[in-house]
């Protein structure tokens, strides 16, 4: 089973796609609305990958590239531009 965390301000976009990821059994998904949140569960729980959304999604891959902490991350978001893109590349 897959460890997945996302985190995104929108509460209808975790609910949807924690009810569409978990429903083969294949993911176990801990869904948070705010940074503070993540941050916290990254602390006590280990994550196999993490998607986040804009605006917290650049800040939370800064967070965990300081930590040294090495898991797949996916930016999920409808339209970064072309500025975030390249940010959250470097």
């Amino acid at each position: 089973m897959i460890h997945l965390l996302h985190q995104d301000t929108d509460k209808d976009v975790l609910e949807k796609t924690r009810r569409y990821l978990e429903k083969d059994g294949s993911f176990s998904v801990c869904s948070l609305n705010s940074l503070k949140n993540a941050l916290k569960s990254l602390e006590t729980e280990k994550f196999d990958v993490i998607v986040s959304g804009q605006p917290d999604g650049i800040k939370l891959l800064k967070v965990l590239r300081l930590r040294e902490t090495a898991v797949p991350f996916i930016f999920f978001s409808e339209s970064m531009g072309e500025k975030k893109v390249i940010e959250a590349l470097n």
